[in-house]
């Protein structure tokens, strides 16, 4: 009897440290999973999904982007982060402006990261920008147009990153919807492993089954008609010819009849938008979270500029107001400027860099990029020096 209480006595001495030699070998077990999973080219090497389709837009150029901050291609003297949503994604392309760079510079040595997602709002773009710790960028071009500001702070469908990306401590330009988001944004900030985990996940998936990949699309193309047929597939001949037609006869009209070959949902989505009520000014939800992210960005010790988007300049012929609504690009140009100003943060005046056959349709710059990439290089290497 004696003797099964001695051994009794000897376990309950030996718990305690029982315990924590488990618990440090779960924790060690765990930084060694984290390590292998998050910091290798397990998660951040070419992947099948990225470029399958197979998932929703959002979730593949989330990951791209990550890339871009956590695991970049190459070392560089100098670092730029862009910062902003598909009108960014498509009208600024890394090596275009990279050799733009080189060109006005050749003895710098300027690696040019576009972190744009499609489907970002303002919100979403804060979200992001908390991971730019991660990659140090020496200078963040944020951009921003009237249109940004005018909308909700975050994708009212759910079609932003917010849900991928959200981390910190302390509550950001997005505040937690209740205690769930709360300790979900903490775990993401606390572990790498939970932050990625969507990403890993897919990631293994592709090792593991052999996923097969089609290749990223091709980077640039030789004309308009290459992109179309690519963008749109068996429609591109007849947007093309579409965009021909107002080439010949460059006005408001002919502009809107492309657009709707384009998808008569994108001119919808401008009758729509044009037709919006509700006012903009300094307490309008995305111009507050704007202020919070470029005071996030300041006190995080980041140069920052602010980039105001192209406009396309046949709207200032819409004088009926169907399109657009007379005055609204001015004021939200203007509370840019008021909200930078606030900062000391400088603003790129971008609206007029673009003649109208240059867009996409009404909101997206995207042909004749010398227009755009060379102006952004020259006022990236301004602010660079400044």
């Amino acid at each position: 009897m004696r003797r099964g209480e001695a051994a009794r006595d000897r376990v309950r001495k030996q718990g305690p440290q029982t315990s924590l030699v488990t618990w440090a070998l779960a924790l060690l077990f765990l930084v060694a999973i984290d390590a292998a999973l998050t910091r290798t080219s397990l998660l951040w090497g070419p992947t099948a999904f990225e470029n399958s389709g197979g998932l929703r837009t959002v979730f593949p150029q989330t990951y791209q982007v990550l890339r871009k901050i956590y695991s970049p291609e190459r070392d560089a003297e100098t670092r730029v982060a862009l910062l902003g949503n598909s009108r960014l994604a498509l009208s600024a392309k890394e090596r275009g402006v990279e050799r733009a760079l080189t060109q006005a510079a050749p003895e710098r040595d300027v690696a040019v990261s576009n972190l744009a997602i499609f489907g970002s709002y303002i919100g979403d773009t804060a979200v992001l920008a908390r991971h730019l710790g991660a990659m140090e960028p020496d200078l963040v071009v944020l951009s921003v147009g009237a249109v940004d500001l005018l909308r909700p702070a975050l994708n009212p469908d759910a079609e932003g990153p917010t849900s991928l990306l959200e981390i910190g401590w302390r509550e950001g330009p997005v505040p937690a919807a209740g205690w769930g988001d709360l300790v979900d944004r903490w775990a993401r900030t606390a572990s790498r492993l939970y932050r990625f985990r969507e990403f890993v996940r897919e990631a293994v998936l592709d090792r593991v089954l052999a996923r097969p990949d089609p290749g990223p699309p091709p980077s640039e193309f030789d004309d308009t008609l290459g992109l179309f047929r690519h963008m749109y597939g068996e429609r591109g001949d007849a947007i093309e010819a579409a965009r021909n037609v107002f080439l010949a006869e460059p006005d408001l009209a002919g502009f809107a009849r492309y657009v709707e070959t384009v998808g008569p949902e994108h001119l919808q989505r401008q009758k729509d938008r044009a037709r919006l009520t509700h006012s903009l000014d300094e307490s309008s939800p995305s111009v507050v979270v704007l202020e919070m992210l470029l005071e996030e960005l300041t006190s995080s010790g980041f140069r920052v500029v602010v980039l105001l988007m192209p406009e396309q300049p046949l709207l200032a012929l819409d004088a009926r107001g169907e399109y657009h609504r007379p005055g609204m690009a001015e004021q939200g140009a203007s509370l840019v400027y008021r909200s930078a100003g606030r900062f000391g943060v400088p603003v790129i005046d971008a609206r007029r860099w673009m003649p109208a056959e240059c867009f996409l349709d009404f909101d997206h710059p995207i042909f004749e990029l010398e227009h755009f990439e060379e102006p952004l290089a020259r006022e990236i290497l301004s602010a660079l020096e400044s």
